[in-house]
C-alpha cells in the first residue's frame, strides 16, 4: 500500500508539473541579422546533457519548445554555423546569433552549397550530396545537423517522437556499427519521417532513411583510419578500422574490420530535496569509469543484374570481449538540517557480448511492378557479472553491510522478412506488402544471497505477421499518402520451462494513416494522421526483479 501511495503521489506531481510547464521561445539569426530556418534547437539536461525536447526554427527563425527550462541548457545547431550552447534562464531566450563555421564552409561560401530540405509523403528530406553537410564528418555529427534530429553521445532522437528506426539504402539497420562505419561524404540524402504510415510496424514512432551515394569506378580499393585517446586519468584508448572493396562488371564485394578500446568516465554530484512535513535533503557523489573493448567484422556482396535489378547478401560478427564499469557512490540524508543516515556503495560490472547477423535482399522491377524483398537473421548472446558492496548506517546505530552478486545470461535470436510490391496506378503509386518475424529469447538471472530477490529463468517466443496497403500521389503541389495496416502477434511466455497463460497473449489490430504536404508561399506545410501502438520491451515483461 505504501508503494502505491508513493507511486500515486509521484504521478500526481508529474501531471501537475506538466500542467504548469511553460513554452520556451526565441529566434535564431546569423551575424548579419538574417533569420535562419531549419535550425535545430534542443533543451538538454544540465546534469548529463541528455536530450529533453526540441524544435526546428521556422522561416522567420522563430522557435517554440513545449517545456520549461528546469535549469537546462539550450543547444542550437545549423548547417554551416558553429554550434551555440547557452543557459536556459527563462521562457524567452531572445535572439540567438549563429556564427559561420569557416572550417565547414571552406574558403568560399556560396548560397547553392546550403542543403535543400523538402517535405513530402509524411517526411522531411535533406539533400546532403553537394552541400556543406558533406563535411560534417561522422554520421552522428551529420544527423545532429539534420532538421528535427538530435544525435549525441550515441543517442539519436527525433523531436517529439523519440528513438527512430533507421534504414540504410532500404534495409533496416540491425546493428549500430552499420551507422558508425559511414561518413558524411558517403551520403546522398537523409529522410526523417515523423508519420511512418502503413509501410512500417505500428510501434514505429519515427523513421530515418539514409541513402548513400553510388560508388563509381571498378577495381580494388581500400581505406584505413585510426584514432588514439589519452585522458587525464592516464587511460589510453582509441579505435582503428579498415574498409576494402572490389568492383567488376556489376559485382561488388566488400570487407570491413573495426577494433576499439574506449574509456567512459562519468562523475556526478546529485542533490534531491523533498518537501513534506519535514524537509529531506539527499546528497550523493557518484564516481565511475567504464571501459569498452569491441571488434566488428562484416562481409558484403552484391550483383547488379541489369539497370533495374540487383541482389545482395551480407554477414557480420560483433564481439565485446570486455566491457567493465567501476562505480563508487556515497550518500548522506538530512532531515531539517540534521543528518539521519549515510551509505557507501561500490559496484564492479563485467559484461561480454557476441552477435552474429546476416541479410539477403533483392530489389528490382518486372515490367512496371517494383519488388523489394529483405530477409534478416540475428543471434546474440550476453553475459553480465555484477558485484555490489554496500554499507548503510543510521546516526547513532551500528553500520550494516551487504554484498550482492548477480549473474545474467541472455540469448536472443530473430528471423525476419519483408516483401513490398509497388505499381503505378491512376497517376500515383500503389504499394502492398507484408512482414513476418519470429523471435526467441531466454533469460537467466541468479542472485547471491538467494533470499535477497528472486531468481529468474524465463523464455519468450513471439511471432508477428502483418500486411499493408498504401497509395501515394501528387495533385499539383499537394502530395498525399494514405494507407492501412494490419498486425497480428502471438506472444508466449514461459517461466522455468512452464507456460504462463497470464503473460501470454495473441491480438490483432488495424492501423490507418494519411499524410498531406503542400507549400503555402515560402512555407512548407504538412498535415498527418496516424494510429500507432506502444509495446513493452521483453525486459519489462520479465518476472524477476
Amino acid at each position: 500500500m505504501k508503494e502505491m501511495v508513493i507511486f500515486t503521489t509521484a504521478l500526481c506531481l508529474s501531471t501537475m508539473t506538466q500542467m504548469m510547464a511553460q513554452n520556451i521561445i526565441g529566434k535564431v539569426m546569423n551575424t548579419k541579422g538574417e533569420p535562419l530556418a531549419f535550425a535545430n534547437v534542443v533543451l538538454l539536461n544540465r546534469t548529463d546533457s541528455a536530450f529533453v525536447k526540441g524544435a526546428v526554427s521556422g522561416e522567420d527563425g522563430s522557435f517554440v519548445i513545449d517545456s520549461s527550462c528546469n535549469g537546462g541548457i539550450i543547444k542550437v545547431t545549423s548547417v554551416g554555423y558553429k554550434t551555440v550552447c547557452k543557459d536556459c534562464d527563462g521562457e524567452n531566450v531572445g535572439i540567438i546569433k549563429m556564427e559561420e563555421d569557416s572550417n565547414m564552409l571552406g574558403e568560399v561560401v556560396v548560397k547553392s552549397s546550403q542543403p535543400k530540405t523538402i517535405l513530402k509523403h509524411g517526411g522531411m528530406t535533406t539533400i546532403v550530396a553537394g552541400s556543406v553537410l558533406e563535411k560534417a564528418g561522422t554520421m552522428e555529427h551529420l544527423l545532429d545537423r539534420i532538421p528535427k534530429v538530435s544525435a549525441q553521445n550515441g543517442s539519436i532522437e527525433v523531436f517529439g517522437r523519440g528513438e527512430p528506426v533507421i534504414y540504410i539504402n532500404g534495409r533496416q539497420m540491425r546493428n549500430r556499427s552499420e551507422l558508425d562505419r559511414l561518413q558524411s561524404d558517403n551520403i546522398k540524402s537523409v529522410e526523417v519521417i515523423t508519420n511512418p504510415g502503413a509501410r512500417y510496424a505500428a510501434s514505429t514512432k519515427a523513421v530515418i532513411r539514409i541513402t548513400t551515394k553510388k560508388i563509381l569506378g571498378e577495381g580494388f580499393g581500400f581505406d584505413a583510419s585510426t584514432t588514439g585517446e589519452y585522458d587525464e586519468k592516464k587511460n589510453f584508448g582509441g579505435f582503428g578500422q579498415l574498409n576494402m572493396s572490389y568492383r567488376k562488371n556489376g559485382l561488388d564485394l566488400g570487407a570491413y574490420a573495426f577494433g576499439a578500446k574506449q574509456y567512459q568516465p562519468n562523475n556526478q554530484d546529485l542533490q534531491q530535496n523533498t518537501y513534506l512535513d519535514k524537509t529531506w535533503n539527499q546528497k550523493s557523489k557518484n564516481r565511475q569509469v567504464g571501459m569498452v573493448e569491441a571488434m566488428n567484422f562484416r562481409l558484403d556482396a552484391s550483383y547488379q543484374l541489369d539497370a533495374n535489378n540487383s541482389i545482395g547478401a551480407n554477414f557480420g560478427f560483433l564481439r565485446n570481449p570486455k566491457q567493465t564499469c567501476e562505480a563508487n557512490m556515497t550518500t548522506s540524508i538530512w532531515q531539517d538540517d540534521e543528518q539521519t543516515e549515510t551509505s557507501d556503495s561500490h559496484a564492479n560490472f563485467f559484461e561480454q557480448k557476441s552477435t552474429l547477423s546476416s541479410n539477403v535482399y533483392y530489389v528490382g522491377k518486372l515490367g512496371k511492378l517494383g519488388i523489394d524483398f529483405n530477409a534478416d537473421w540475428l543471434w546474440s548472446k550476453n553475459n553480465e557479472d555484477v558485484v555490489t558492496k554496500e554499507q548503510y548506517q543510521e546516526v547513532g546505530m551500528d553500520a550494516q553491510s551487504q554484498t550482492v552478486h548477480s549473474l545474467t545470461d541472455k540469448k536472443y535470436r530473430l528471423l525476419a522478412s519483408r516483401l513490398v510490391l509497388s505499381y503505378p496506378l491512376l497517376g500515383g503509386e500503389l504499394s502492398l506488402g507484408g512482414e513476418y518475424s519470429n523471435t526467441h529469447r531466454t533469460s537467466k538471472y541468479k542472485v547471491v544471497p538467494t533470499n535477497f530477490v528472486s531468481d529468474d529463468d524465463s523464455r519468450i517466443t513471439e511471432s508477428m505477421a502483418s500486411s499493408f496497403l498504401a497509395y501515394s500521389r501528387d495533385f499539383g503541389k499537394v502530395s498525399m499518402e494514405a494507407g492501412l495496416r494490419y498486425e497480428y502477434i502471438d506472444f508466449n511466455y514461459y517461466e522455468y520451462g512452464k507456460y504462463v497463460p497470464g503473460q501470454s497473449k495473441s491480438y490483432g489490430n488495424w492501423f490507418p494513416s494519411i499524410s498531406l504536404s503542400m507549400p503555402v508561399g515560402k512555407v512548407q506545410m504538412q498535415l498527418s494522421y496516424a494510429t500507432d501502438i506502444d509495446r513493452p520491451s521483453y525486459h519489462y515483461l520479465r518476472s524477476g526483479i
